[in-house]
């Protein structure tokens, strides 16, 4: 039994306007390349598939001649929703009902919780959990956004519970959640510190039962494991490079094979080549600009990052001027001197959210209004799905 596990391929999402076409599916293209090759009996993607809940027409053509050919070729297409193209409402419908709708055989779209059977594999699935799908108001009374986090992850859990019950068979088991675990990394930071956003501990994933966890929603590939069964917990990070944060990483997906009996599985990374290329160039002094790798800058979206003082301000205007000219995008530029004389501000003025912004006008209103105090998580969250409507697919909000 193999499969291909990938996830966050972000379809339709566009870096800058002046990249060519050619990169838009570069990516896809290696990803379907590969499976035709290697045969896998499932390819899971676990989340993002879409950079938005509707792409463009083009964008969602594209991705359907892919179903069709790993299709036709006997290979199952196994889809979790995650937050960019997961519905918030439960009622409301996105472009990947489609599927759903056409009953193309070995072609599932996970946009509920529940136990899916494919390929003789057993996959509990866990889309993005949006809470008002999770938690009804009139059973549940949230007083906190903490409070609400640890009843999402009871929920969560004793859901997955409930569905790993119902195996009957002792075929493979997977899991798979578009979700950032409070262990997990992103760049040098661990993702707990750098959001608010609902987190589950890899422990509490320590289902027996399950052979492998296949994860979506972390950027950044990396292996962690369950402590007492030691079951790998695998984010193998976005496909596709979409900003400079992502610069040096790797990407890929993940080619995971299961013994027979045992269930055990064998990972292979597998490194996606044509995945979009972010390149920096550092100056703190006017030697610098001669150090700059041409065969690079034409091929990459580029950026200036300035971190100190220019003697000469006039071979920074050719240097600009050159990229403009030479580089496959010019980014801009970073100024960090300025950023580092801004520090001591920041750290006493921090920006919030719109959220959080929502959320601090809010409880100023309660104080004297009974109606807000009463109602004040219902006009938040409201309010929040109105902003994300509105700058749909940002992660502001």
């Amino acid at each position: 039994m193999k499969i291909i596990h990938t996830a966050d391929l972000h379809l339709g999402f566009n870096a800058y306007p002046k990249e060519g076409a050619e990169q838009r599916f570069a990516s896809l293209n290696f990803l379907e390349d590969y499976a035709l090759k290697s045969k896998p009996d499932i390819v899971l993607i676990a989340g993002d598939l879409f950079d938005r809940r509707d792409p463009p027409s083009f964008v969602q053509e594209r991705f359907a001649l892919f179903v069709k050919n790993l299709t036709k070729n006997g290979i199952g297409i196994f889809i979790l929703t995650g937050n960019h193209e997961g519905p918030p409402n439960k009622e409301r419908r996105i472009h990947l009902d489609v599927y759903s709708a056409l009953e193309i055989p070995n072609v599932i779209v996970a946009r509920k919780m529940g136990l899916y059977k494919m390929k003789g594999v057993n996959i509990v699935a866990v889309p993005y959990p949006y809470k008002k799908n999770l938690l009804a108001k009139d059973k549940y009374k949230i007083e906190s956004e903490e409070e609400a986090a640890k009843l999402m992850n009871e929920v969560i859990l004793k859901s997955v519970k409930k569905y790993l019950e119902k195996v009957s068979d002792k075929n493979p088991v997977i899991l798979t959640m578009h979700i950032g675990v409070s262990e997990g990394k992103v760049g040098s930071e661990q993702y707990l510190a750098l959001t608010n956003e609902l987190t589950i501990s890899v422990s509490d994933l320590d289902f027996e039962e399950v052979s492998y966890i296949a994860m979506g929603h972390l950027h950044e590939m990396q292996m962690l494991s369950t402590p007492r069964n030691n079951i790998p917990v695998v984010y193998p990070g976005s496909l596709e490079r979409l900003n400079f944060g992502e610069e040096n990483n790797k990407k890929g997906f993940f080619e995971v094979e299961f013994s027979e009996g045992t269930h055990t599985p064998s990972m292979e990374f597998v490194e996606n080549p044509f995945a979009r290329s972010f390149y920096t160039i550092n100056l703190r002094k006017d030697e610098d600009t001669e150090n700059v790798d041409w065969n690079k800058a034409k091929k990459s979206i580029t950026r200036i990052k300035l971190l100190e003082d220019f003697e000469n301000e006039e071979i920074l205007k050719s240097l600009i001027e050159k990229l403009k000219k030479e580089s496959y995008v010019f980014a801009g530029i970073t100024d960090s001197r300025r950023e580092k004389d801004e520090t001591a501000f920041a750290v006493t003025h921090r920006a919030i959210s719109p959220k959080q912004a929502i959320e601090k006008y809010l409880s100023e209103k309660a104080k004297n209004n009974e109606f807000i105090k009463k109602e004040k998580e219902k006009i938040a969250e409201v309010s929040t799905e109105i902003l994300k409507e509105v700058f749909e697919g940002s992660e502001e909000v």
